[in-house]
């Protein structure tokens, strides 16, 4: 059975009751048909979110191109065995996806445009990514460590405060107050701390050689009473007693993992934008620099690096992903572990958002991301050549024949494009919320048994997943069951209405195939007898074009209503209904039917 849908460990950004979470689409998906049983549709199992008291909501571009949140409908998942693509986009952005799971460009039109993974073409297609993922979960104050107290703990609760064992002076509130500071911390942690230095099971950072970062660690600090050493031959790490904060730090906040395996913590994702750039400004002060004409970090955990991609989408800051090739290390020349991740900020726009907004603790940093800001003459960013561009009038800045042409270009000469609608539209697809990014690659997975999964957002049916627009193209595949039943009831109709006597029969849509496009394929099949009794079996195939067939039919619906309106004539038209229609009013046999709306052009009756 086929696919349309996107592997379990494809990450997603969702709000669920208000509270945005990162997570895997799959983890997401299992853990709540393992709380509401969801119901098999053709063969596939469907949650309907409508009977769930969770409320679920997830990223999507509207028609205009901007990105909202939007509620998820319907939670889908099923099982293959089938092969499947991985898609890497140009700017480090990749996606596992089904062959027949659609994926979006622009049409000729400027419309955005979905696409069978198995359509794309690497180096040509040009695919639609966010640039930025817009919520503001407001500001959190403190987080209650009430429930995450255990016997564990070297600590008990006394008053506002936790008491901890042989160590009277140092007051950690009960409401662990979220600062500033702390916030910074967190993101040095992320980018150069540890539990262990030294064998000690300290929270420690290595910023002792930084004075500014220092700063922020005895503020910190201070507001506990805690003591703090540098530690190494160089102090170049900084210690933070005592045990106590440490298990907080991991227990409560989500502070784990080696340089290999760092993550953004999950409660990281719900912030304020301002509360997120906090931990952003941390975060570049270990990890990033500013180095010719960008902003760079590095690390070798490739998750976090995503994450830190993900929280510059929250802020508006747009950013490309990459990888050095592998190099020797001590864990082999061969081993992933031997990449080092890279997040670039190289946009004009992107970099004065990111002075603005997030920026770095030290002074001198800063300093020098103005001056590459200013090194900046225009944000390099393409649309791919499409139809509407022409027909704008719009002249590239080379002779060369490319498949893109530069957003400014565009932006420079809407002035001089005389068709408003066309104008409007260049504006709204070069001040949206997304960009095209070109296929790098391709690559085909082995199959294997496994559940995929798959989003239904409805008055879209798109959703961003792993930071690139996909396809809910299970809506195509009409599982909703409402639509489904009108279907077979004016199909069913249609057909029976022609047939004079009683017959078994039985009509009904079947999926969309996207191979197919906008070709129908019907199959019909009668069985029946003929003189002497004999059995007779007709099986036959029928294709058509969909869209100019139905656009003929409905052409001369307009007609007869425009020659209705001119005559006066209100109410249901019969015997136009009956003719055009699988569903009217009134069912007549076709001939009958034909011959009423011959008789309505002539004006022999009214309906």
């Amino acid at each position: 059975m086929g696919g349309n849908s996107v592997t379990g460990d494809e990450e997603i950004l969702l709000e669920v009751d208000g509270r945005v979470i990162r997570t895997r689409i799959g983890d997401f998906i299992d853990e709540m048909m393992k709380k509401y049983p969801p119901t098999v549709r053709d063969g596939k199992d469907v949650l309907d979110t409508g009977s769930i008291k969770e409320k679920i909501r997830c990223f999507t571009v509207t028609d205009d191109y901007r990105v909202e949140l939007a509620p998820v409908t319907k939670l889908i998942r099923h099982k293959i065995s089938e092969p499947l693509l991985e898609v890497t986009l140009r700017e480090g952005n990749r996606i596992k996806i089904t062959q027949d799971h659609n994926l979006f460009t622009l049409d000729d039109e400027g419309k955005l445009k979905s696409i069978p993974a198995n359509e794309l073409k690497a180096g040509k297609t040009f695919i639609v990514v966010p640039t930025r993922l817009p919520h503001d979960g407001g500001a959190i104050a403190y987080v209650d460590l009430t429930p995450y107290l255990s016997d564990s703990w070297a600590a008990s609760i006394e008053g506002e405060f936790l008491s901890i064992h042989d160590h009277p002076e140092i007051r950690i509130p009960v409401k662990f107050p979220i600062t500033r500071e702390f916030l910074r911390i967190v993101g040095l942690w992320l980018a150069d701390g540890s539990f262990d230095g030294g064998g000690s099971s300290n929270l420690e950072i290595a910023v002792g050689n930084d004075p500014e970062c220092m700063q922020v660690v005895e503020r910190w600090a201070s507001d506990f009473n805690v003591q703090w050493k540098r530690r190494g031959k160089k102090e170049g790490a900084v210690r933070i007693m005592p045990k106590t904060l440490a298990s907080i730090m991991k227990k409560v906040f989500e502070l784990s993992g080696d340089c290999y395996t760092k993550r953004v913590p999950s409660w990281v994702f719900n912030l304020s934008a301002e509360q997120v750039a906090e931990v952003l400004k941390g975060y570049f002060s270990g990890d990033g620099c500013a180095i010719g004409k960008q902003v760079r970090c590095s690390s070798v955990s490739p998750l976090l690096i995503r994450d830190i991609q993900t929280l510059l989408l929250k802020l508006g800051i747009d950013s490309t992903v990459f990888v050095e090739p592998p190099r020797n290390s001590s864990r082999g020349p061969s081993s992933p572990s031997s990449q080092v991740w890279h997040c670039t900020i190289s946009s004009q726009e992107a970099l004065k958002t990111f002075v603005e907004k997030v920026g770095f603790i030290q002074s001198h940093r800063n300093e020098l991301v103005k001056k590459v800001v200013d090194k900046r003459e225009f944000e390099k960013s393409f649309i791919p050549r499409i139809r509407l561009i022409s027909e704008a009038g719009i002249k590239p800045a080379t002779a060369h024949q490319l498949t893109a042409i530069e957003k400014r270009v565009i932006l420079a000469q809407l002035d001089q494009v005389k068709d408003r609608t066309i104008r409007e539209r260049l504006e709204k697809i070069c001040n949206g919320d997304v960009k095209f990014v070109k296929v790098k690659d391709i690559k085909r997975l082995d199959p294997k048994p496994q559940y995929v999964y798959d989003l239904s957002v409805k008055g879209y049916e798109r959703f961003v997943c792993s930071n690139i627009l996909v396809h809910n193209t299970d809506f195509l595949n009409m599982l909703e069951e409402e639509r489904l039943s009108s279907k077979r009831v004016s199909k069913t109709e249609a057909v029976s209405s022609q047939v004079p006597y009683e017959v078994p029969l039985r009509i009904g849509p079947s999926d969309y195939v996207p191979f197919l496009k906008d070709n129908k394929v019907c199959y019909i099949y009668l069985r029946g007898r003929k003189f002497g009794d004999i059995p007779l079996t007709i099986d036959v195939k029928l294709s058509v074009e969909d869209s100019p067939n139905s656009a003929g039919v409905v052409i001369d619906a307009i007609r007869a209503v425009k020659l209705a309106l001119d005559r006066g004539i209100s109410g249901p038209l019969i015997g136009v209904s009956a003719y055009f229609f699988k569903h009217p009013p009134v069912q007549l046999p076709d001939e009958q039917a034909r011959q009423a709306v011959e008789d309505f052009i002539a004006g022999r009756r009214d309906s």
